[in-house]
């Protein structure tokens, strides 16, 4: 029987990372920006989910978790074009 492979998830080759747009105290506003975001730069995300989730306090519009490489890409391309984001190591519940 194989051993498990444990993963270290800080692995930049690992799709733990997200590229945040926007932090809310409130619930409606995130969801719109998410809404909002995705209908604006629906090519830029190339097929690419653009969620919210609350983080204590605040609720944050981001992407669906990817390899370091790749968030750190996309938010460069974004603020080529204007729009602010940080690329973050996704936090685990």
């Amino acid at each position: 029987k194989p051993t498990p492979k444990i993963v270290n998830t800080t692995d930049i080759n690992s799709p733990s990372f997200v590229v945040q747009f926007a932090a809310f105290k409130d619930e409606k506003r995130a969801k719109n920006t998410a809404a909002v975001l995705s209908t604006k730069h629906e090519s830029r995300l190339g097929g690419l989910t653009l969620g919210y989730m609350k983080r204590g306090e605040y609720w944050r519009v981001l992407t669906e978790p990817m390899p370091r490489a790749e968030a750190t890409s996309l938010c460069s391309m974004f603020r080529s074009v204007g729009q602010d984001c940080i690329t973050k190591l996704m936090e685990q519940p």
